[in-house]
Parts: C-alpha cells; sequence; structure tokens
C-alpha cells in the first residue's frame, strides 16, 4: 500500500500595509506542525505551507509563505496530488485593498483603512476535492457547535475541530472533533501534541477507508 500524501497548512499570515506593518493574529503555529509531525511519525508524506513566524520542526521541509493569497497558491499547486489536507493555519480574513509601497508616515490624524476579503482557501480546496480527506479547524468564542457543524457543511469537510480563542499560542487545546458522519468527539484539554497523535489516528482510521 502507497504512502498517504498529507498537506499541512500551519502558522498566521501576515496582510502588509506598508513595507514594514501588517495585519496578522496570535497564532504559534504549534497546532499545525504537532499534526505534520504525527503524520510524518505515522508514515506519511508530509508537505508543510508555513506561515511567518514560526519554525519549523526539524526534520520536516515546508514552503514558506507571508500572505493568504501565497498559502492559497501553494496549497493549490499540491492539493490536486495529495490525499490528505488539514487546513490548520490562522488565515487572516481580510487584507488592505492597497499596500503603499513606502513606509506610512506618522500623521497628527488617525488612519483610514479599506479591507478586503481573503480567500477562503478551506472552502476553495473543499469544493475542489475529489478523493481527498479535508480536515478544518474552527476557532470560535461563542456558539461554537453550532458555527462549527456549519463550517463543516458549507466547506465540504469531512472533519472539523472546534476550539476557542484561549488556544492561541498555548501549550494546550480543549477540541470537539466533528465528522461528516456525525461523530463527535470531546477529548477534554490537553497538550497539543498527544491532540496531534489523536487526530492523526482519527484521520487515518477515516481517510482508508474513504
Amino acid at each position: 500500500m502507497s504512502r498517504l500524501r498529507a498537506l499541512i497548512t500551519a502558522g498566521p499570515t501576515r496582510e502588509h500595509l506598508d513595507p514594514v506593518r501588517y495585519l496578522s493574529n496570535g497564532s504559534s503555529g504549534k497546532m499545525g506542525l504537532e499534526i505534520a509531525s504525527a503524520l510524518k511519525k505515522s508514515g506519511c508524506d508530509v508537505s508543510l505551507i508555513l506561515g511567518p513566524g514560526v519554525e519549523p520542526f526539524q526534520g520536516i521541509a515546508c514552503d514558506r509563505v507571508i500572505s493568504a493569497v501565497d498559502m492559497l497558491k501553494a496549497v493549490s499547486k499540491k492539493f490536486g496530488s495529495s490525499d490528505l489536507f488539514v487546513s490548520c493555519a490562522a488565515v487572516s480574513d481580510f487584507r488592505p485593498k492597497t499596500i503603499s509601497r513606502k513606509k506610512i508616515k506618522k500623521g497628527s490624524g488617525g488612519l483610514m483603512l479599506e479591507l478586503v476579503p481573503n480567500p477562503d482557501i478551506l472552502f476553495l480546496m473543499g469544493k475542489r476535492k475529489k478523493n481527498q480527506f479535508v480536515v478544518g479547524f474552527a476557532l470560535e468564542d461563542a456558539d461554537g457547535a453550532r458555527r462549527a457543524e456549519k463550517k463543516l457543511r458549507d466547506k465540504h469537510c469531512d472533519m472539523i475541530v472546534l476550539n476557542g480563542p484561549e488556544t492561541i499560542d498555548s501549550q494546550k487545546i480543549n477540541p470537539v472533533i466533528l465528522c461528516a458522519d456525525g461523530t463527535r468527539l470531546k477529548l477534554g484539554k490537553i497538550s497539543k501534541k498527544v491532540f496531534a497523535e489523536k487526530l492523526c489516528r482519527e484521520i487515518l482510521k477515516r481517510a482508508v477507508r474513504k
């Protein structure tokens, strides 16, 4: 049996306003790195798409990207030849409509920014999938279960991991795994390393059957 090819995104994206300033978030990339490591240890061929400010684990090769558009391009190139796609990166939802080529000078007044939506990478790959097993993450601070279930359906995922804002830049996660077959797994508060191993087992158990 051939090795499964796993494509994982991890870390934040940065949406530049000018050469030195950007919009981003507090993602440390730890969860995505642990998932990539767990899948590799399970025998998968791993491709990691990694956002800025995050150092990859030793022995895991990655493609570095900065913005959401960069990440979409990198994922799109590899998605078709992948068996698994785990969309764990904390992609910025918006980017500035225009980027200044020079540093924006500080003035005496405020600064108005016009933002435009970034591409929804998980949604786009979910629409493209054929036999791929697609896993997304839903970070929610209110009405989480309902919103995660909606994402599971709308983004054509096989599995969604629901977690909260306290997960950001933490060593632990309090996840709920929601599966397209109706299965819901509550694992309690555990380390990201242990969760990655458990998630990996659930993914491979279902992906092999698909």
